[in-house]
């Protein structure tokens, strides 16, 4: 049985899954930012207030964190990369995606993000999280929004 474990992230996690980002995961983040996937995961990590990376066997697979999107009112912005290693993993990344919100939600009491809503695995995955997910009518990309209960 494969090991993961989930640990606090660095910037070298955050260069090494950029790497490896491919399929929808890249189109999703290059239909957003024009900079190169490494710049966009590096600063994704660099922005945070907390980032994790979860590690099979040793390999990182997936980063994730939330930086401050308004800190006066308190709304954190979630962001999520992983590599198509982690979909071989689809019950151990649900478990540990709501622990991740659950943190988030510990610094920040309101998440606001989004999902490309081309793909249905993403939009998915965002709502067994928790997420209120809101369909826009003007961009593939649907509003995420969680408030702390």
């Amino acid at each position: 049985m494969d090991k993961i474990v989930i640990r606090k992230a660095t910037m070298a996690d955050a260069v090494e899954i950029a790497e490896k980002l491919q399929g929808e995961q890249a189109e999703s983040v290059l239909s957003l930012d024009s900079r190169p996937l490494r710049d966009v995961v590096a600063a994704g990590f660099e922005e945070s207030t907390v980032a994790w990376c979860a590690d099979i066997d040793g390999t990182p697979v997936a980063i994730w964190g939330v930086w401050p999107l308004n800190i006066l009112t308190g709304i954190g912005y979630p962001w999520l990369f992983a590599t198509a290693a982690l979909s071989k993993h689809r019950r151990a990344a649900l478990i540990v995606g709501k622990a991740a919100v659950i943190d988030m939600l510990q610094l920040f009491p309101r998440l606001n993000g989004s999902v490309d809503n081309r793909y249905e695995a993403s939009v998915r995955y965002a709502k067994h999280l928790g997420f209120d997910v809101k369909p826009s009518v003007i961009s593939p990309f649907s509003s995420l929004e969680m408030v702390k209960q």
